[in-house]
């Protein structure tokens, strides 16, 4: 009886040993956590509320709308109200630290379902640094800018903490110049470091990936026997230094630099130059040498003029500027040692109907005898031969061909139509071969240019005086496209379709000839730099600033939202009733009053809008995530979409100055969308399908010719049956109006009167 009873307390003593074992653990893991939770906090690990939005902001908004916002109090108070504003770090402070409840409620905005991103979200107190930038990166995918943010490995140069000329928060890296708001850098300098980066915003730095630094191809403006003076990427520096083999001066170098000491120096001399025929981040196509490398940390000191430096997005195609610095099979570098003197232009020929810059094959002949180059072998070919070149032929496997023709000769091109048919083509033109096909590419004098554009542009029927407008106008835009690079890897400036100037659409005329040699090289300026003249079709009777576009005005101030007409009504024409009255009339003072899109209008039924809408919408939002918002849970969210159902209401909410919609929303049976720009809102009501009525005619069109526009429901017995646009205009009212010209030729205005109606404050350069 004795041993069982022992027994029994044995087993009870067991039992309960367990149990407390058990509880201990408990205890034990619940103060490990909330131990490593403090000691996360307390040796700040974690990040604050500021510089989480910061990172949030950018990867959730336009970098253009973020740095237009006014700052009125602490840095980092916009990007805070921005995220209150989604319901992210609502009721917290700046500097409280970002805890994994509030990633999770970011990652429930965002729509996250990726179980991947929600595993690395379910614990709990403060998100270490290096965990939260992990999580961060991982979300970028579902952010409606997360494409914008990448990772970069960079060298940092200087701060305004040693250098005094620095503007405040610039930092100069081996990347480039990049703001760094609301972050302390100052201890990273001449060190190698890994950053989060939005275009030329850093956003966060990951870590210090090397504590010495090698600047790569930087400048070296002159050496002393114990001092070498550099610029680094666009800053002045100047370092001690030992055992230096010889002095040199305005070159290229490797400098290795460990804990502000110079360690080596290695100097870069071998030269090469030529035309540049082409240029991408990975080569430069060189005239003589064909495509070189081009060196990861390539940069471009510019000695013509004031010292500059930049990197390839700056080398300025067709032009021999520069001499390129070689060194183990790369270009390195570039020392621009000339101004640039504008005479020619390079013009990517599309194919018929305008529909790719890509040709399968390409068939040439030419009014005079013409030589056609490959590689190092020219042959000739008689007037009226025709070359007749495939995708597959063997003569591109020595690179670009080159079609000149003898003295001042034209080259056709057959396998391209215009409206005046097989076009022909001034200076010469080279065709170059990639899987997609031959792109063809016209090198042609900038006067020669214009002959084709001016007229393709404006009737000629306007009349030498408007002609000279859009001649100046024209000029302007085509020198401001030198440093364009969307066709760089082609080897153009620009194309020949409406994307840009319209070019060789129709035959030269005797009247757009004159007007241009009358202003011959004369282009618009501003404070020196030249002016980028846009213009369009038709107004309403006013235009619009760049507003319009989301665009800081006052870097603009030559592009003003004014009457277009000999009387001013001086409207506040972003008021919702103020803009209707006017829409509904018309007025004679208003010089684009006679012609057909001066007023125009479409009367729609429910089906009609809602089918032409919902057809578009899925695109629009896929090409503009930000601008097309869905209401969801009582407020608007980028997600994706492809209908709303039948449309109930059209309610514009914002109109820029001027009056153009910039922002309406639109209510449907199944979804409340807000759209939020000009070019979206007049492709989503452009319908093909229903007629458009203009003063003398109608038309059928698949975009609004304006978002100058009104719309006004239709009701039958209380219930909505269909909608009526009416609008006003043709274009984006930016500019010049070019119907209005002549008008005000025709009233007796000269071309630089017109020129400083539409752009107020400019002078022509020479």
């Amino acid at each position: 009886m004795r041993n069982k009873l022992v027994g029994k307390l044995k087993n009870i003593w067991k039992k309960l040993n367990k149990k407390y074992l058990v509880i201990a653990g408990v205890v034990v893991t619940i103060i490990m956590a909330v131990v490593l939770i403090v000691r996360a906090d307390l040796f700040n690990r974690g990040m604050t509320v500021a510089e989480v939005s910061k990172m949030i902001c950018y990867a959730s908004y336009d970098k253009e709308y973020l740095d237009s916002l006014q700052i009125d109090g602490y840095w980092y108070d916009n990007y805070i109200k921005l995220c209150n504003e989604k319901g992210y770090f609502s009721g917290k402070d700046a500097n409280d630290k970002v805890t994994y409840s509030d990633m999770r409620t970011i990652a429930k905005g965002l729509g996250i379902t990726d179980k991947k991103i929600n595993s690395k979200l379910w614990f709990w107190g403060v998100v270490s640094r290096d965990k939260l930038i992990d999580i961060y990166i991982n979300m970028l995918p579902m952010f409606p800018y997360g494409s914008d943010v990448k990772t970069i490995d960079a060298a940092l140069a200087g701060t305004p903490s040693n250098i005094s000329e620095l503007g405040e928060w610039k930092a100069y890296t081996s990347k480039g110049i990049y703001g760094f708001t609301g972050l302390i850098l100052d201890d990273k300098i001449d060190k190698q470091v890994s950053m989060i980066v939005c275009k030329d915003e850093i956003l966060a730095v990951v870590s210090v990936t090397a504590e010495e630094v090698i600047y790569k191809n930087i400048w070296v403006k002159y050496t002393t026997d114990n001092k070498i003076y550099t610029n680094i990427y666009g800053v002045d520096r100047e370092f001690d230094v030992e055992g230096l083999e010889r002095h040199v001066s305005k070159v290229l170098s490797d400098v290795k630099i460990v804990k502000g000491q110079v360690k080596n120096v290695d100097i870069k001399t071998d030269t090469i130059s030529g035309k540049v025929l082409s240029a991408t981040s990975q080569y430069i196509e060189i005239e003589g040498y064909g495509k070189v490398d081009l060196d990861e940390d390539f940069m471009i000191y510019d000695i013509s003029d004031d010292f500059k430096v930049s990197d390839y997005q700056n080398i300025i195609l067709g032009y021999s500027l520069q001499d390129f610095v070689v060194a183990n099979g790369m270009v390195c570098g570039a020392v621009i040692n000339k101004s640039l003197e504008v005479d020619n232009v390079r013009v990517l020929i599309k194919n018929t109907g305008y529909k790719s810059i890509f040709h399968e094959n390409v068939s040439v002949t030419s009014d005079k005898p013409y030589e056609v180059k490959v590689g190092e072998v020219t042959n000739g070919y008689g007037a009226g031969e025709v070359l007749e070149i495939s995708k597959d032929s063997e003569m591109f496997a020595e690179g670009r061909i080159t079609v000149k023709p003898a003295d001042d000769g034209e080259i056709k091109i057959l396998n391209v139509n215009r409206s005046q048919g097989a076009p022909s083509y001034k200076g010469h033109i080279e065709l170059a071969v990639s899987e997609d096909g031959i792109t063809i590419v016209n090198d042609v004098n900038v006067e020669e240019y214009l002959k084709r554009v001016v007229p393709s542009e404006m009737p000629a029927s306007f009349g030498v005086e408007a002609l000279k407008v859009q001649a100046v106008c024209a000029r302007s835009y085509v020198y401001r496209q030198l440093s364009n690079k969307h066709y760089s890897q082609y080897g153009a400036h620009v194309d020949d379709s409406t994307q840009y100037l319209v070019y060789n659409n129709t035959v030269e005329y005797e009247s757009s000839n004159k007007a241009i040699a009358d202003t011959n090289g004369l282009v618009l300026s501003h404070n020196g730099n030249i002016v980028q003249a846009y213009y369009y079709s038709t107004s309403c009777g006013v235009g619009s600033d760049v507003g319009l576009w989301g665009t800081d005005v006052t870097k603009y101030p030559y592009f003003v939202s004014r009457d277009i007409g000999s009387e001013s009504r001086n409207l506040d024409m972003t008021d919702e009733a103020v803009f209707e009255k006017f829409i509904n009339n018309t007025y004679d003072t208003d010089y684009d009053r006679d012609f057909p899109l001066y007023r125009w209008s479409m009367s729609e039924s429910v089906d009609e809008i809602s089918k032409g809408f919902n057809i578009k919408l899925a695109a629009q939002y896929a090409q503009y995530p930000e601008r097309v918002l869905t209401l969801k849970d009582g407020a608007y969210k980028s997600q994706e979409i492809d209908t709303v159902g039948d449309i109930k209401d059209i309610m514009v909410t914002k109109r820029a100055s001027g009056g153009a919609v910039v922002e309406l929303v639109v209510t449907g049976s199944k979804a409340t969308v807000k759209i939020s720009s000009e070019s979206v809102v007049r492709n989503l009501f452009g319908n093909e399908n229903v007629i458009l009525k203009t003063l003398k005619d109608e038309r059928r069109w698949d975009n609004l010719p304006s978002a100058f526009c009104m719309f006004k429901k239709v009701c039958e017995g209380g219930k909505v049956v269909g909608f009526e646009i009416k609008g006003g205009g043709y274009g984006h009212g930016i500019g010049m109006s070019q119907n209005a010209v002549k008008t005000m030729v025709k009233n007796g205005m000269t071309y630089d009167e017109v020129l400083q109606f539409f752009y107020p404050g400019t002078s022509f350069l020479e």
